[in-house]
């Protein structure tokens, strides 16, 4: 169980984690299993939830918001492209 639920937790893959702990018991892998996965279930689920949030820069803005800014949206779509480069001689 500990094995499962530290994977869990360091990896954020629950599923591999499951099936990492039952690889590594062999034989006995299979018998733990169910206890394994209500371990790593409840692990993944803490870790989630004790995780802090995200700051604020670096957070989206909402899709409104981002339209607005966006230079895209304010030259048209009839803009003109920019003009070739030619390379010197």
């Amino acid at each position: 169980m500990g094995i499962g639920a530290m994977s869990a937790v360091m990896l954020n893959l629950p599923l591999t984690s499951v099936l990492l702990a039952t690889l590594l018991l062999a034989s006995d892998g299979l018998v733990v299993m169910p206890l394994v996965i209500v371990a790593v279930g409840v692990a993944y689920v803490a870790s989630a939830r004790i995780a802090p949030a995200a700051p604020a820069e670096t957070q989206h803005p909402p899709a409104a918001a981002r339209d607005a800014a966006s230079p895209a949206t304010t030259a048209g779509p009839t803009a003109a492209a920019d003009p070739p480069v030619t390379p010197r001689s």
